[in-house]
């Protein structure tokens, strides 16, 4: 969770590395100390986000999603209608929060977060249509929500919102639209996937 590796990196940065009799490191880029961002995992902010399937309902989709610029440490995304969609999938602000915990000179902090994001959530959700193909709700529901948590914790807002409307119908054992969902959720996935990719030049 976003609050655990926070407290892990903070506790890594002040830890008895610093001499004896001298203040501990100053924490972020800017020199300020910690600013804790808000979790991204809360289910407000989820609600509160379009599915990306919803939203691109009208638009067709041209596998080229996003542009983004890097300016000072933060990401810039463009002004197009592109950028509005980028948006709907991602919200890279929940990364860029990840920046006041950084030390200096340290490897960006949300790179390695979307690496690991991008590691593991191929898992989750070949786990989830396996789940579905078997028609086990219970194994559905628990791949979507760690799916849903960690696709939360990096601003994979669209990925997250889906994940937990999968998560909530497999806890009802409801499979009533649940193939169509998943496949709604693997097109939101291949467009983050390729948001990060390029944001970040992975």
């Amino acid at each position: 969770k976003a609050e655990e590796i926070r407290a892990k990196i903070l506790a890594w940065s002040l830890s008895d590395t610093t001499p004896a009799g001298t203040s501990a490191p100053e924490i972020g880029e800017t020199g300020a100390t910690a600013s804790t961002p808000p979790p991204a995992d809360s289910t407000s902010e989820l609600a509160a986000t379009p599915s990306a399937v919803e939203a691109a309902s009208g638009a067709p989709h041209n596998g080229d999603a996003s542009r983004a610029a890097q300016v000072n440490g933060k990401v810039t995304p463009d002004t197009s209608g592109e950028a509005a969609h980028l948006g709907e999938l991602v919200d890279l602000s929940v990364l860029d929060g990840y920046l006041a915990i950084q030390s200096q000179g340290a490897p960006d902090l949300r790179v390695t977060l979307v690496q690991a994001f991008l590691a593991d959530a191929p898992n989750c959700l070949s786990k989830v249509q396996h789940s579905l193909g078997a028609g086990d709700t219970v194994a559905l529901y628990q791949a979507a929500h760690a799916l849903k948590s960690s696709s939360a914790n990096v601003g994979a807002v669209a990925v997250a919102r889906l994940s937990k409307e999968i998560e909530l119908k497999g806890k009802q054992a409801q499979v009533d639209g649940l193939a169509e969902q998943v496949d709604h959720l693997d097109l939101a996935y291949r467009e983050t996937v390729a948001i990060f990719t390029r944001t970040f030049g992975l």
